[in-house]
């Protein structure tokens, strides 16, 4: 994964969780998961990213974060890899 995909990842998770609507913009969520398909490297990064954001004291913030992570959990079996080990810690 290079710079750029690394940026642009970073980017559409703060752009989808700090937008503060109810649902998520489906073009950007589309657009994320598209780049997700590249490589498991990409996977690792939205999901420390969206971990991070899941940490966060507002609660829309935290939302939006959940509902990333609901889409990549029931698309990705790596992201559900990633996330199950880190609930099992």
């Amino acid at each position: 994964m290079d710079s750029s995909q690394r940026q642009q990842l970073s980017e559409l998770v703060e752009d989808l969780t700090t937008s503060g609507q109810m649902q998520l913009n489906q073009d950007k969520m589309k657009k994320l998961k598209n780049i997700c398909r590249v490589s498991n490297e990409c996977i690792d990064h939205v999901y420390h990213s969206a971990m991070s954001q899941l940490n966060q004291d507002h609660a829309e913030i935290r939302l939006s974060a959940f509902q990333v992570i609901s889409e990549l959990f029931s698309r990705s079996h790596h992201f559900r890899t990633l996330l199950v080990e880190n609930f099992q810690v």
